[in-house]
C-alpha cells in the first residue's frame, strides 16, 4: 500500500454537509403520459413533476440508465414498448435545479402509430430536513472448535442492516412515505384534505446515501460525488412526529436493508 501524506487527509476530512439520504420509490404500477411533441422528428419526452428526479435503480451509476425506465406508445388501446437511447436532465420549474426528468427515445414516434407517450420509473425522494443517519450492520457470528485443538475457529453468518434516521419535519411527507396509502374506503372526505391509511405491509423501496467532495453549490447536480452508499429491497418502519414544548416537530424512524448494502465509490487517480 502507497504512503498516505496525513496531513492533507487531515486537511480534507468529511463532514455532515457531505452526506445526506435518499429514497427512490417506485411508481411502475401504472403508466404516466409524458409531454412531448409527437411529429415523427421529436424524440425527448418528459416525466410529470411527480415522477423526477428519476432514479437510477441499477444501483451501478450515478446517471439513470435506460434500463432504469420503461417507455411505451399508445395508439387507441394498444400499446408497444419502444427503446430508450438515454434518460437527460430537464430544469426543474419549482427550484431551477438540474434534473434527471426526460428520455431520448431511439425512434421519434410518429401520429399514425401513436396518440401518446406513456412512461413507468423510480422517483427519487429527498427526506427532508435531514439530522442524522445512523447505520448499522450486524452479522451473525458463532465459534467452531476442534477435537484435538485449542483453537476456536470464527463462522460468519447472515447480515442484518439496518439505518436509524431522525428529521426535522416540515411537512408529512416522510411520515407518509412508504407506508401510508390514500384511503380507499367510499365515505366522503372533506373537501381541501386528502386521507391517507396506514398499509398493512410497507413499500418496498431504493435507498442511497450520498457522499460529496468538496463545497456545496447551487445547483446540487453540479457537487462532485465521492461516492453512493447503495441499498436495496428498504422498507421503512412507520412511525408518527414526535415533539415537545419550545422545539421542533421531529420523526424518528429506522430503514430496514433487504439486500447486502454496495458501495459505489469514485475510482482514485492514478
Amino acid at each position: 500500500m502507497a504512503p498516505v501524506d496525513i496531513d492533507s487527509k487531515v486537511a480534507s476530512t468529511l463532514d455532515s454537509s457531505e452526506m445526506f439520504l435518499t429514497l427512490g420509490v417506485p411508481q411502475e404500477d401504472e403508466f404516466v403520459q409524458l409531454t412531448g411533441t409527437i411529429d415523427g422528428t421529436n424524440k425527448v419526452f418528459t416525466f410529470p413533476a411527480t415522477h423526477y428526479p428519476i432514479y437510477p435503480k441499477n444501483g451501478r451509476t450515478i446517471q439513470p440508465l435506460p434500463a432504469d425506465v420503461v417507455i411505451i406508445t399508445r395508439k387507441d388501446t394498444t400499446d408497444l414498448i419502444v427503446t430508450v437511447t438515454e434518460v437527460q436532465t430537464i430544469t426543474d420549474p419549482s427550484t431551477g435545479f438540474t434534473v434527471y426528468g426526460a428520455v431520448e427515445l431511439t425512434a421519434a414516434p410518429t401520429t399514425e402509430g401513436a396518440d401518446g407517450v406513456y412512461g413507468k420509473c423510480v422517483t427519487e425522494t429527498d427526506l427532508y430536513v435531514q439530522q442524522s443517519i445512523k447505520p448499522k450492520v450486524d452479522q451473525d457470528k458463532g465459534k467452531i472448535g476442534r477435537m484435538g485443538s485449542k483453537k476456536k475457529y470464527t463462522k460468519h453468518g447472515g447480515i442484518d442492516t439496518t439505518i436509524d434516521v431522525e428529521v426535522i419535519l416540515s411537512d408529512m411527507q416522510a411520515v407518509l412515505i412508504g407506508n401510508y396509502d390514500e384511503y380507499s374506503g367510499s365515505e366522503t372526505v372533506e373537501d381541501g384534505y386528502t386521507l391517507y391509511e396506514l398499509k398493512d405491509n410497507p413499500t418496498s423501496l431504493y435507498g442511497c446515501i450520498h457522499m460529496f467532495d468538496g463545497d456545496e453549490e447551487e445547483d446540487p447536480i453540479d457537487r462532485e460525488v465521492l461516492g453512493r452508499i447503495v441499498l436495496e429491497s428498504v422498507t421503512k418502519d412507520p412511525a408518527l412526529p414526535e415533539g415537545k414544548e419550545g422545539d421542533d416537530l421531529t420523526l424518528s424512524f429506522t430503514l430496514n436493508v433487504g439486500e447486502k448494502p454496495k458501495i459505489l465509490l469514485k475510482t482514485a487517480a492514478a
